[in-house]
């Protein structure tokens, strides 16, 4: 059932009850009345028969006549009833309907009948109160607010209907709308003109696609970054391989088959001379491996762990800028923490510090990392209910509000997000920016992280 016609049977349902209360104060109040007026009937034409039985001349009149006049009178029913039994009262009226007839008329008791003798004891009249003209006037008075209730009725329904038919359009559009949200436009916006109620919804509404928008066009410039980055990735090692490895590669090939033409012709003095240059060329191959190795995952993460790495990265910003104090505490054992989630905090300080470096310009530079318990106790050891916090901060220049997320932010944000964590940036008192981010420990990192992976790719235009 729709939210208008379920307004309407309730408006309607009011006011039936309404209709109904009074319809049942106007029914006691109309029996009351026509009571009083019965009565007062009766003890009328009792009285005008004593005057007339007192009055001079008038003593003599004919029970017939007396009758005759007693028949004008409104309210009252004469009968001489002579040697047969009193007839009944008629219960039904002339042009009006039996159960109304019924319902409005008064009790008998109350209402009976008097007897009164004239000369003799034949010339009997029996007065009886007679409702019926009362009852007509009030089945008159009944259909005519009838006819107003039933009118008003239906134009307060017609007026109800149409009202909210105009006034829910809003909510109509805003399901249009999200219609064309869901289907992925989200340059759609709703007017804010209607009532204050729907007009805060249309407010919210319009930041929600304004968030959305925000959110796919950074998830696009990130997946062309990922994709970007891959490419070059890709185009480096393949220009590494090809300008470094494959000359000393050839080198190596030469050595050999110069030691294996000194070996045919017997030149063995000049054989250790020639193992010694391969051996030379096969040490520039393993410096020249290890240093793609440490491009492509942090050096040292593997054999000393998360925590010594992180002193690490952090003593070689130190030795890079001496001017600037470089600080760091870490607190629980990381050693427990999954390969992913270590990498990814790795990463993120090793981001953090190279735009402190870059961009702030600051004198001190805090980093602290923490397994803690989910209510802020530090834990000592990785487990269910905790979370790694990161703090980075610094005394420099800071960053303005208004100033967007560059890829190296975004690329933690996405990072962050894709392990279900949360990322807060922050002005210090002091000034300088804070960053903090908050990771909790899961044990499906890998699966959370190569799906958000996916997703990103997969939604690069």
């Amino acid at each position: 059932m729709s939210l208008k016609i379920r307004l309407v049977l309730i408006v309607s349902a009011v006011l039936s009850i309404g209709i109904a209360l009074g319809a049942t104060v106007l029914w006691l109040h109309a029996r009351a009345a026509m009571r009083s007026e019965m009565d007062t009937a009766l003890r009328s034409a009792e009285r005008l028969i004593s005057a007339v039985r007192l009055a001079p001349g008038l003593a003599r009149l004919r029970p017939e006549d007396l009758t005759e006049s007693l028949d004008r009178l409104r309210h009252v029913r004469v009968i001489r009833p002579g040697a047969g039994p009193l007839p009944p009262r008629p219960t039904d009226v002339a042009g009006v309907p039996r159960w109304f007839s019924r319902l409005m008329a008064p009790d008998t008791e109350g209402f009976e009948h008097i007897e009164i003798t004239l000369d003799g004891p034949h010339d009997q009249v029996i007065l009886q109160a007679d409702p019926s003209d009362e009852i007509r006037e009030v089945w008159q008075d009944v259909r005519v607010l009838m006819v107003i209730a039933a009118a008003m009725c239906l134009c307060v329904g017609g007026l109800v209907y149409f009202g909210l038919a105009r006034g829910l359009r809003p909510l109509a559009d805003l399901h249009g709308a999200f219609e064309r949200l869901e289907a992925g436009n989200f340059e759609i916006r709703m007017q804010e003109r209607a009532v204050m109620e729907l007009k805060r919804i249309h407010q919210k509404f319009n930041r929600m696609a304004e968030v959305l928008r925000s959110t796919r066009e950074r998830e696009r410039a990130l997946a062309s970054h990922l994709v970007d980055l891959q490419e070059s990735e890709r185009r480096s090692l393949a220009q590494e391989l090809h300008d470094d490895m494959a000359p000393l590669l050839f080198t190596i090939s030469v050595h050999l088959t110069t030691i294996h033409s000194f070996l045919q012709g017997r030149q063995y003095t000049a054989i250790p001379e020639a193992l010694a240059a391969s051996e030379n060329t096969v040490v520039q191959v393993q410096e020249r491996m290890r240093a793609m190795l440490r491009r492509l995952r942090p050096q040292g993460l593997d054999e000393l762990g998360l925590d010594q790495a992180l002193h690490d990265l952090v003593e070689t910003w130190r030795s890079r800028q001496r001017q600037t104090e470089w600080a760091i505490e870490t607190f629980g054992r990381m050693d427990q923490l999954d390969d992913t989630l270590r990498v990814t905090i790795y990463r993120i300080v090793q981001e953090c510090l190279t735009n402190v470096a870059r961009h702030a310009g600051a004198r001190r530079v805090s980093v602290r990392v923490a397994v803690a318990s989910a209510h802020g106790r530090t834990g000592k050891a990785a487990g269910a209910g905790q979370v790694v916090d990161i703090w980075v901060e610094d005394d420099g220049k800071g960053m303005r509000p208004e100033t967007p997320f560059g890829l190296g932010l975004m690329g933690i944000e996405e990072r962050v997000q894709a392990l279900g964590g949360a990322m807060a940036l922050s002005q210090r008192h002091l000034g300088g920016l804070s960053v903090r981010v908050c990771v909790p420990i899961h044990a499906n990192h890998s699966e959370l992280a190569a799906d958000a992976s996916r997703i990103a790719v997969s939604s690069r235009p």
